[in-house]
This record gives C-alpha cells, structure tokens and sequence, in this order.
C-alpha cells in the first residue's frame, strides 16, 4: 500500500474542566486557499477532518457560553495526523 498523500486534523474540544463540548462548531480553513470545512463535534467533544491537502490550516471552535478558540498555522503533510 502506498503512503497517502493527504493529512487530517482531529482532536477533542473540552471546557476548562475536562468535561466535553458537544455540538461546538468548527471552521478549518486552508490558509493558501481558504477553502473551508465546517464540522460539529460529537456528543463526546470529538471531531475529525480527514483527506486534507498539505499546507497550512486555521482552526476556529465556537460554542454558546465559551470563548472563540482561534488557532493559525497548524501545519498538515502528507500521511499525517494533527491533534488540537
């Protein structure tokens, strides 16, 4: 089997508790292109965005009663997986 050449982001969204958030919403945007993906997590806080193209990534995670969590430059290559 050859190695893919696409990444993926994943990760679990919390409160400052540890306790999941579910139904967050998120917005990861290539930053070359800004093409965009918008995801929701899981009853459990999880969330996955497979199959992405090498380069650089933003994320944004917005939920009622917490703070925008904004992270830039999250760096995808090939064959990887980034956590957040």
């Amino acid at each position: 089997f050859g190695q893919s050449e696409r990444g993926n982001i994943t990760g679990i969204v919390t409160d400052p508790t540890g306790a999941a958030v579910a139904g967050a919403s998120l917005t990861i945007t290539q930053q070359a292109t800004n093409a965009t993906i918008a995801l929701t997590t899981s009853a459990s806080g999880e969330y996955a965005a497979p199959n992405l193209l090498p380069g650089a990534y933003r994320i944004e995670i917005t939920a009622t009663g917490f703070k925008r969590f904004l992270q830039q430059n999250l760096t995808v290559s090939a064959g990887s997986t980034v956590r957040v």
